[in-house]
């Protein structure tokens, strides 16, 4: 036997093996690796807690020679959107596998982003996206959009079915509530046409067959879905609005009808967060006491706390209004000095906020019986990801005028501003006065028909 070759094969073997290992523990600690064949601005936002809104952004610039690493550690699959340049691409990524994204040029104006062929989940993904995208735009009536929608869910459920013995169990069960979330949500945007429908209505017989498993909330839209179908089911039982029952009704009903305690946290905490700054300090503490007893997670409970904790001074009807000056104007000749002495009407939104977005398009449409409206300032506060995705954004917006200020507050609903005024869900709405104090919290909204006979009235 030739003892120094088999001595050298020897360790051949164990310098592969321990670069396995290295190559593991690499893939292990990096999910995601990003590059480019050109440099590009990349946008990288996470969506680590939906029910809480906690969206984490890295921003980068990748060139041929310097990918892009992520070294965070996700927890479970997470839910991610990348900008790069103007290109838009929604994916999943895990602690279990070490994903690839190749971006390449395809001529001066134009790039591509592109995934792991082997990349199961992703390639699903994308797919569903652009098939979805045209249901945006449909104009079926009540009942022949929710059988068509229905149909469409089930092709959707059945093109991931062909998928479940080639990926994970919990690879599966999330993009099963992604499609089923979607839709769902889906016709709950489209039911906003249909305001004269009673919840009663066969139209909503959708909300009494979603199912709130583990995996419901890593997708986006899936919360707003929440809090339609518990409004909807809230209406049938008691057949009165849900947005009119008291404070320890609303938290009652919800424990009582969602029994996944990870949704139920989270809707939870997203219903006290809007109702807490509006009690007494006496109601306040009644409320906190009804909310130790729903067994709820405690990260939620700790949020709840924080918010009763804030003074929220701006959820207060006939409190100066403030913080405006932390916000950066889009025009840089805006001076706050315009707001004085003008009714202000707020609305805190962003990009990524589909209802935000379908509001806009309300207003713009009715922008020109609007503006007649004497004494009203119409100011846009963003809350989106990035300074650059909300220039881009208002520079599409569809109507321009001396009474439409745009303002831009960054991503965080714990700036001073968001913290003054609680604003922990987007879109939300107020109004200020002409002695510049809070008047309304909670007024009419573009999308409501009296909208401009509401406005007529601060007058």
């Amino acid at each position: 036997m030739n003892y120094s070759n088999y001595f050298f094969s020897l360790i051949i073997v164990f310098l592969l093996f321990s670069c396995k290992q290295k190559e593991e523990q690499s893939l292990a600690i990096n999910p995601l690796t990003i590059t480019a064949d050109t440099d590009v601005n990349l946008k990288l936002t996470t969506i680590e807690n939906i029910g809480m809104l906690n969206l984490q952004d890295t921003s980068a610039v990748v060139t041929k020679n310097h990918p892009f690493t992520l070294d965070k550690k996700p927890n479970g699959l997470t839910l991610c959107f990348l900008l790069a340049d103007k290109e838009q691409s929604i994916f999943y990524i895990d602690s279990e596998k070490h994903r690839n994204i190749a971006i390449t040029k395809i001529d001066s104006s134009k790039i591509s982003i592109n995934f792991d062929k082997e990349d199961e989940i992703n390639k699903f993904t994308i797919a569903f996206h652009k098939q979805l995208k045209p249901l945006f735009q449909s104009e079926l009536a009540p009942e022949p959009l929710s059988k068509f929608l229905s149909t469409k869910e089930a092709d959707f459920l059945s093109q991931l079915k062909k998928l479940e013995s080639s990926i994970t169990p919990t690879a599966y069960n999330t993009l099963k509530s992604m499609i089923n979330g979607k839709i769902a949500h889906l016709k709950f945007i489209h039911s906003d046409r249909f305001d004269t429908l009673p919840a009663t209505d066969g139209y909503y017989d959708f909300v009494d067959t979603i199912d709130f498993d583990d995996t419901y909330l890593t997708y986006s839209d899936n919360l707003n879905t929440v809090l339609g179908v518990v409004a909807i089911q809230y209406e049938r039982k008691f057949n009165k609005p849900f947005e009119e029952a008291s404070a320890e009704s609303k938290l009652s009903f919800v424990n009582d009808v969602i029994q996944n305690k990870e949704i139920k946290s989270a809707i939870i905490a997203f219903l006290a967060s809007k109702i807490i700054p509006e009690q007494t300090k006496e109601s306040k503490n009644e409320l906190l006491a009804q909310l130790s007893n729903t067994n709820i997670k405690k990260d939620y409970l700790d949020y709840i706390t924080k918010i009763q904790a804030s003074t929220a001074i701006g959820q207060k009807q006939g409190n100066k209004a403030q913080y405006f000056e932390t916000l950066t104007p889009y025009n840089k000749n805006f001076s706050f000095e315009q707001l004085k002495g003008k009714i202000v009407f707020i609305d805190n939104w962003a990009t990524w906020c589909g209802p935000c977005m379908k509001s806009h398009k309300v207003f713009e449409e009715k922008f020109e019986s609007l503006k007649k409206i004497k004494d009203i300032v119409y100011v846009f506060v963003s809350f989106d990801r990035s300074e650059e995705i909300w220039r881009n954004s208002v520079s599409k917006f569809g109507v321009s005028d001396a009474t439409i200020v745009h303002l831009y507050n960054g991503k965080a609903m714990d700036s001073p501003y968001g913290k003054f005024y609680n604003i922990s869900s987007l879109p939300s709405y107020m109004v200020i006065d002409k002695q510049g104090l809070v008047f309304d919290t909670n007024p009419k909204k573009p999308t409501d028909d009296d909208f401009e006979l509401y406005l007529k009235k601060l007058q």
